[in-house]
């Protein structure tokens, strides 16, 4: 949260996501995903991969995240900017996620909220 003791940092946290699929990829990192299509006999249709194709601009994602810690404390951000790539490590591509807190559209929610239980987005 803090860069030093005078400065104020990011509301963010930062997680990897290990195993994910094409459409999750879509909806992190923008593109466009195709969902597989698969192929049959009668009518005779070819079967297509899935894909996911890279967006060609750099429009901003923005998504509601909730986190909880290992010590099970929920947190909140109704609204964040999305900054996501994808990372090499030993055996797979994993996927690195930043969630940086943005002023909700709702004006009712905060932006940020923490919680020891069942915690949900509210003003």
């Amino acid at each position: 949260y803090f860069h030093d003791v005078t400065e104020s940092g990011d509301l963010s946290f930062e997680f990897s996501i290990g195993k994910y699929d094409l459409e999750l990829k879509a909806k992190m990192q923008g593109g466009t995903y195709t969902p597989a299509v698969p192929g049959t006999t009668e009518p005779l249709v070819v079967a297509e991969e899935a894909k996911w194709v890279p967006a060609v601009d750099k429009t901003p994602i923005y998504l509601a995240f909730k986190a909880t810690t290992v010590d099970n404390v929920k947190i909140i951000f109704p609204k964040a900017m999305v900054l996501s790539n994808t990372k090499a490590n030993k055996k797979a591509q994993g996927m690195a996620v930043k969630a940086v807190a943005e002023t909700p559209d709702d004006s009712s929610l905060s932006i940020e909220q923490w919680g020891d239980g069942n915690l949900t987005a509210t003003a």
